[in-house]
């Protein structure tokens, strides 16, 4: 839009590990732009938010449905936060070693001075436990009243057992893009996974 009032990061299919994100991603662009007229959420999206759209965040992962890139990382560990305190083997040689999570830091550059006010890394996880989580970042308070509110409507309950088929709220210390942005950039974040 011409005259927006905030700028919104989407990004999807980090890890790439289905098509599942990519036709979410999709269809709600898609509701976006052909139904804003019958629905107020919409419209305020559609005239005052511009957003900025990474559907595959992770190309070779996507293609070869890996959660890795060509050099055998996890895209979604390779960001700055807290990067050093991570165990995961598959994290890369070092925060933003891989041109991947290079590219987007780039672009969060580019953008974060634009009325950059919130992230979304979209998913499709195929999570034994539960269906639908939101991951966010452990030690920032991340708009967690309304993330609490959203999964409300999802079955969710904030309790760790029997979660079987339903929504759940998952507090996360990993170095990914969203904690990144929330703990070192103070950008509202988080990731989702919908299975």
């Amino acid at each position: 839009p011409l005259n927006y009032e905030k700028t919104v990061l989407v990004t999807g299919c980090i890890h790439s590990n289905n098509e599942v994100t990519l036709k979410a991603l999709s269809h709600f662009f898609d509701e976006l732009c052909r139904n804003f007229k019958n629905d107020r959420t919409l419209s305020y999206l559609r005239s005052k938010v511009k957003f900025v759209v990474v559907p595959v965040a992770n190309p070779y992962g996507f293609v070869n449905k890996s959660k890795r890139n060509v050099n055998g990382v996890d895209i979604g560990k390779n960001f700055p936060y807290k990067w050093d305190e991570c165990y995961d083997v598959n994290k890369g040689d070092g925060p933003l070693s891989e041109k991947e999570s290079a590219a987007l830091l780039g672009l969060l550059t580019r953008i974060y001075e634009d009325k950059l006010c919130a992230a979304l890394d979209v998913n499709s996880g195929l999570f034994n436990y539960c269906s639908k989580m939101l991951f966010y970042p452990r030690y920032k308070d991340n708009c967690l009243s309304a993330l609490t509110e959203t999964l409300s409507r999802y079955n969710y309950e904030n309790r760790d057992d029997d979660v079987i088929g339903k929504a759940i709220l998952a507090p996360t210390v990993n170095p990914s893009l969203t904690n990144y942005l929330a703990e070192s950039l103070g950008v509202n974040a988080c990731s989702i996974s919908w299975s």
